[in-house]
């Protein structure tokens, strides 16, 4: 029987280099062979409490120690992973341990409310503990009454009682190693099942054909564990052997210190992030040399902003396109100079690409249409929902959801999401395509586009419109903006001007919060 476990990374790391440092966290410094034995431990604290291989184990973690020795422990025991979004609040924490079915909650002593509360209100959920950040020492923040309520216990303390010796279990390639809550439809996020193949597959890649991260690499997690991006960069520092500087929820004079402070080589994140870099005071004040390679994905990154970016910070900057559900797809590298700008590349290796109708035909080069993949990083479905499983994975195809097109060389450009389009008049508007004229004009720092209901025509097509610190623009002036280079259809009709526009944890625009 073939066999593969992800938590390998890490337990072959601590094999090569045990005492080189791995995490990076504030003023704690946690070595590769630290962080096995803790993960170890908390095999053991799993096993001791009855949990078996293949049952769910939820985080409720933000970037801290905590986060990684949990994960890669949970994993050794063969227990599938569940990320909970840290800002979840109790009734979202109740859901996805119930749509899970998690048998253990593990959550940051600081979040213990909305913990509680979840834990209470999930019917199979059975333990829940509670970690202060590090995992390995108790906290004394929190009194007892609130640190640890009835049920809840200390994982410091059932990890001091647990043995260091724990051997990895044996999992199959295709085991589920992850459940990542992704959109869906009618409100409710849906679990997407990836297996330890999967992550060995896009880590391998990443870590050495796409972001080319070596043992001298510090790659800085500012993606939390509850989102692609953050459990690729995890992985990906394991593999290498680099080292990982972790962020939770930093502000931009953390963030910046950090940078500085932990000689970050590898920073990945969504273009808002370098918008906020160039346009900081507080940038200058710190020397940020040591960054050698940035990655911009998530959202579409404007020409002018990658230029801008390299020259100010004497980086390479590489992109590209990715979901849940498969990642990467894509890539830009930053030797592939002859890719157009607007491009997130073309697939990767082992990954087909095919832009079809709504009739899953394959549409000519230029012309838009669903994006639909294949490859070893396709994940095996939703957890729970046939249904959404067969919808998504057609004929051995991943229908992404996205819209866009490829050229004739081959280079993949994306439009929008397929649930993001405004039907205006029985017209399609992608809000993306609007929000790059509006974000071209010189005194605009962000956009966001939604289509507001309209009596005569369906939906009408509003901006959302944050403008750069002193300067000044009306929305007639935007509107004409957009008139000029837009179809009659697609430019906006409404313009309101907002101080900032909200962003979810990877820092994304929220459209959906803007929808009221």
């Amino acid at each position: 029987m073939n066999t593969l476990n992800i938590a390998m990374f890490l337990e072959q790391a601590a094999r090569r280099s045990p005492d080189k440092t791995f995490l990076i966290s504030g003023e704690q410094r946690l070595t590769f062979r630290q962080v096995e034995t803790a993960a170890r431990r908390f095999a053991q604290v799993l096993a001791g409490l009855g949990v078996k291989a293949g049952e769910r184990v939820a985080l409720l973690l933000p970037n801290v120690p905590a986060l990684p020795i949990c994960t890669y422990g949970a994993l050794k025991l063969g227990a599938v992973v569940v990320p909970i979004d840290v800002t979840a609040p109790a009734p979202e924490i109740a859901y996805f341990l119930n749509d899970s079915e998690a048998t253990v909650l593990v959550a940051l002593e600081s979040l213990v409310e909305a913990a509680r509360g979840g834990f209470q209100a999930a019917e199979g959920c059975q333990h829940l503990i509670l970690a202060n950040p590090s995992a390995l020492e108790r906290s004394e923040g929190l009194p007892d009454s609130a640190a640890c309520p009835p049920p809840a216990r200390r994982l410091a303390e059932l990890m001091a009682a647990a043995g260091e010796e724990f051997h990895t279990a044996v999992t199959r390639p295709e085991d589920a190693a992850v459940i990542l809550y992704t959109a869906g439809t009618a409100g409710r996020l849906k679990g997407a099942i990836l297996s330890h193949f999967n992550y060995y597959f896009f880590t391998q890649l990443l870590t050495q054909d796409l972001w080319r991260i070596g043992p001298d690499d510090v790659i800085m997690m500012i993606a939390p564990g509850s989102h692609i991006f953050g459990q690729a960069i995890l992985n990906v520092a394991c593999a290498a052997q680099a080292k990982l500087s972790l962020m939770a929820r930093p502000d931009m004079e953390a963030f910046l210190r950090t940078l500085a402070q932990d000689q970050v080589t590898f920073l990945a994140g969504v273009p808002t992030l370098g918008y906020y870099m160039l346009h900081s005071p507080l940038t200058d004040q710190y020397d940020l040399s040591s960054l050698r390679l940035v990655m911009f994905s998530g959202a579409p990154l404007s020409p002018e902003l990658a230029e801008r970016f390299r020259q100010r910070f004497a980086v390479d900057l590489i992109t590209g396109y990715g979901l849940t559900e498969a990642v990467p797809v894509t890539f830009v590298t930053a030797d592939m100079k002859d890719v157009p700008p607007a491009s997130v590349g073309t697939p990767v290796w082992g990954t087909s690409v095919r832009i079809v109708d709504a009739a899953g035909r394959d549409v000519p080069p230029g012309e838009t249409g669903e994006v639909v993949v294949r490859g070893p990083q396709v994940f095996s479905g939703y957890y729970h929902r046939p249904r959404a499983t067969a919808e998504a994975l057609r004929d051995g195809w991943l229908h992404t959801g996205d819209v866009g097109y490829l050229n004739e060389a081959g280079h993949l450009f994306l439009v929008d999401r397929l649930n993001d389009r405004i039907k205006r008049g029985g017209y399609s508007v992608f809000p993306a395509e609007v929000e790059r004229v509006l974000c071209a004009h010189p005194a605009v720092a962000e956009a966001a586009v939604i289509g507001v209901p309209d009596e005569a025509l369906g939906e009408e097509v509003k901006a959302f419109v944050a403008l750069k610190p002193g300067t000044t623009a009306s929305a007639d002036e935007l509107i004409r903006h957009c008139k000029a280079q837009l179809s009659a259809y697609k430019y906006p009709r409404l313009v309101e001007f907002r101080d900032s526009l909200p962003k979810d944890q990877m820092g994304k625009v929220w459209r959906r919060s803007l929808r009221g």
